[in-house]
């Protein structure tokens, strides 16, 4: 099941066509698979399991480079991705020094990272 999980969430990040970050399927199908990797990465890190805190961590990151929700022309858009991508290579980065708290401070500002997107593409729709 785990290697079904993962092999959707690469496929979904290779195939996804650019469409911006509307209500396209391809949206969807990419962050319902941030959204479980997201829980995989908390999985992780309750169990203190640093080689899936890596994988998970660098999922995110891969999958917040996928073309299909990047606004090209919204500089705000565009630093909520960034920060996003950073926040997850630091986890990575604490996975791999096996430092607990550096990955669960990671972990935290990628929670934040997405809350605050979330609510920018929010308030988007709303002035649409």
């Amino acid at each position: 099941m785990k290697s079904l999980i993962r092999a959707s969430i690469a496929a979904a990040a290779i195939t996804a066509g650019p469409v911006g970050y509307g209500a396209d399927s391809n949206v969807k199908v990419l962050m319902r698979d941030k959204l479980t990797a997201a829980h995989g990465l908390l999985e992780a890190l309750a169990t203190e399991d640093y080689a899936k805190l890596e994988h998970f961590s660098g999922l995110l990151y891969d999958l917040s480079k996928a073309s299909s929700w990047s606004k090209a022309d919204s500089p705000d858009f565009q630093y909520y991705s960034k920060s996003f991508q950073n926040a997850a290579a630091y986890v990575k980065d604490q996975a791999k020094a096996h430092n607990l708290e550096g990955v669960t401070v990671g972990y935290v500002r990628v929670s934040l990272e997405c809350v605050q997107c979330h609510k920018f593409v929010r308030s988007q729709g709303q002035k649409r």
